[in-house]
């Protein structure tokens, strides 16, 4: 979304921003819409339509990003809500690793 401040624009349209990150352009169009809904981006529709952030890029944190994305992180793969691998524990629900 930098792109835009860094060409002087209010926003930058969706196909700007996949080509200028060399992304598919539905792949950009599916996060962003995911980001609207969380309320970080907003949108402009018509001619000189596009998005811009919500709100400040200070007060956006890389961390709330990936979690909304990928869901909350977890240290091992069987504390994975997105990513879940069994783990060799004998008894998974009281494993010593950390579960």
């Amino acid at each position: 979304m930098g792109i835009a401040q860094r060409q002087g624009k209010d926003v930058v349209s969706v196909s700007n921003l996949a080509e200028g990150e060399n992304l598919p352009f539905k792949f950009i169009e599916n996060i962003l819409q995911e980001l609207r809904l969380a309320g970080y981006v907003e949108s402009k529709r018509g001619k000189e339509g596009g998005c811009r952030l919500a709100k400040p890029q200070v007060d956006i944190t890389i961390g709330e990003v990936v979690r909304l994305i990928d869901g909350r992180l977890a240290p091992i793969g069987c504390a994975s809500e997105t990513d879940y691998e069994r783990c060799t524990c004998p008894d998974e629900h009281h494993c010593v690793s950390g579960c």
